[in-house]
């Protein structure tokens, strides 16, 4: 699907952005999967890497199996700085926490690398065969309820699904970055610290407040 600027479509392999839209399907993810770029920037700037497509189409997915390891972009740096210092390689960013293991990947997004946080296996393989591996999971489940959602199990998925599937950045919220707080509200990040785990907000009350970065999310998100 041709979107107006300013949001930019993700260029991502065709196998890849057919099981991430199997997966939304699975999950009934009803969510437009883009991301702000003002968070992809800071995040990027932060982490000292880039992010590839492939890689931010998988975080814009909004799918229960991506996200049972909370991957969001506020949160990439303080997963990465403690997968590493837990010892997964350091070329790597962690996207998140899974139970057992640490989600991590190139910058690229050619492959998963599950480093672990106990004494499981640690695994890499392709990052699309870590995704056949979550819609099985998935169908698994669904065939077990007795509801209108175990009707996704059969949907398929045409020509004209995967064109009008487009993961994109928004590059309209290249500005301030917009966050929100369960107690304080709606705010505007001043600045990032501490390797992003730390942010100095401004409220719409006028105040401006020093926050852990996982008490916040971005507006809208």
């Amino acid at each position: 699907m041709l979107r107006p600027m300013p949001v930019k479509s993700l260029e991502i392999p065709t196998p890849l952005k057919r099981r991430l839209l199997h997966l939304r399907i699975l999950s009934g993810t009803e969510t437009e999967p883009v991301l702000p770029g003002s968070a992809v920037q800071s995040c990027m700037r932060l982490l000292e890497k880039p992010l590839g497509d492939a890689v931010l189409a998988f975080l814009a997915n909004g799918d229960d199996r991506t996200l049972r390891m909370d991957p969001r972009l506020p949160l990439l740096p303080q997963y990465t700085r403690e997968a590493h210092d837990a010892g997964m390689p350091r070329g790597l960013i962690c996207l998140g926490k899974l139970p057992n293991h640490y989600f991590g990947v190139p910058p690229s997004g050619a492959y998963a690398h599950l480093f672990p946080t106990d004494d499981a296996e640690e695994r890499q393989l392709p990052l699309e065969q870590w995704l056949d591996e979550q819609i099985a999971i998935s169908i698994e489940q669904l065939r077990d309820v007795e509801t209108d959602e175990k009707g996704r199990v059969f949907q398929s998925i045409s020509e004209d699904d995967l064109a009008a599937f487009s993961p994109g950045v928004d590059l309209a919220a290249d500005g301030a970055r917009k966050v929100t707080h369960p107690k304080f509200g709606d705010g505007e990040v001043l600045r990032e610290f501490e390797a992003g785990t730390k942010m100095e907000i401004r409220f719409a009350d006028g105040q401006v407040r020093t926050l852990l970065s996982r008490f916040v999310q971005d507006a809208g998100a």
